[in-house]
């Protein structure tokens, strides 16, 4: 599990590359705003389409193999990706969007197989494992991009990534491993198409509401408390690491509490953030509203693929339908860039 976890952060650091990637490669390439747009729906794009494909992928290697193989195509998509021209930069990263595509849902599936009864946990520790990565993986690459060369620091990634797959693919067993015979795979297709567009809504709703609170936080800081630039980025900063900080302690939350009422207290700690940053009327408060809100949001994810993977089998199995439900992310994502660049 260690093994999955470190490898899981790697694709946390890669899932986030795009900003630190595009900031640099605007400035050397000398991109404009309409070109530069074209590489965040190409991300999310080929993401979908990786998740769309994990089914029958998982289906016929098992889910350890398409994990290593998702890992191989972000190394393969993220040492392609700086060397240009801007098309060839362009299916570098769709390369490896497609990794994440594929990468997000075997693991999470590995995760709770292979965490029995602690499925809660299990995820919760493989999702706090991403967030790290997300988290550090911006700051450090964008330090490594601008600070020391941008071809070395994105080969140097590929280098990581590519030993990571290796691990990976030895420890992956013989053969399709993580799939179901076609019999209980019926079985389970019939429970996750009852659960299917629960979990597609219950996710679809935890998107949105993550991606539109952190995406807010800087305009209302400026308009609402005048704050500078770096003032706004605080705000998203602290939200993040809150996040992170709340997956953390919800995996020691676990050992005392039900899952069920672990879910219903982030969610009740992220209104009380939500409606004090919403009606602070000091940037200091303003703060400490956002940073309770990630902290509330935080276990709610993993907690929510655990609840429907114990009811329905339905974290990226062999039915298609319960694809569609891990799917929602990566779609709901690709729309919001996609308008981003429209609006650009």
């Amino acid at each position: 599990m260690l093994r999955l976890y470190a490898a899981f952060a790697l694709t946390g650091v890669v899932t986030t590359l795009i900003g630190p990637f595009l900031a640099e490669a605007a400035r050397l390439w000398r991109l404009g705003g309409s070109t530069a747009g074209l590489f965040f729906p190409a991300q999310f794009a080929a993401a979908m389409a990786g998740t769309l494909a994990i089914g029958k992928a998982a289906a016929k290697f098992g889910h350890a193999r398409v994990f290593a193989l998702s890992v191989l195509m972000m190394a393969a998509g993220v040492g392609l990706s700086p060397w240009g021209p801007v098309p060839l930069a362009l299916a570098a990263v769709a390369v490896y969007g497609a990794g994440i595509g594929l990468n997000v849902p075997a693991a999470n599936a590995m995760a709770a197989r292979a965490g029995g009864a602690s499925v809660e946990t299990a995820l919760t520790r493989l999702n706090l494992a991403w967030g790290a990565g997300a988290v550090l993986g911006p700051a450090v690459l964008s330090y490594s991009l601008s600070r020391w060369s941008f071809t070395g620091a994105l080969l140097a990634l590929a280098a990581v990534l590519a030993a990571a797959a290796a691990l990976q693919w030895r420890g992956a067993g013989n053969g399709g491993g993580g799939a179901d015979s076609p019999a209980k795979a019926e079985i389970r297709a019939s429970g996750a198409r009852r659960a299917a567009w629960s979990a597609a809504a219950l996710l679809f709703l935890y998107v949105g509401t993550e991606n539109a609170f952190s995406g807010w936080l800087p305009l209302v800081a400026s308009q609402a408390h005048r704050a500078t630039p770096e003032g706004g980025g605080a705000a998203v900063s602290m939200f993040w690491a809150s996040l992170l900080g709340g997956r953390g302690v919800a995996v020691l939350a676990l050992r005392r509490v039900t899952p069920a009422h672990c879910l219903q207290a982030g969610l009740a700690v992220f209104l009380a953030g939500a409606v004090t940053a919403a009606t602070s009327h000091s940037l200091h408060l303003f703060w400490a509203g956002a940073a309770v809100a990630g902290f509330g949001l935080g276990p709610v994810f993993p907690l929510l693929v655990a609840a429907y993977y114990r009811k329905a089998g339905v974290v990226m199995d062999v039915s298609g339908s319960a694809v569609a439900g891990m799917a929602v992310p990566l779609i709901s994502g690709g729309l919001l860039a996609l308008l981003n660049w429209k609006r650009g």
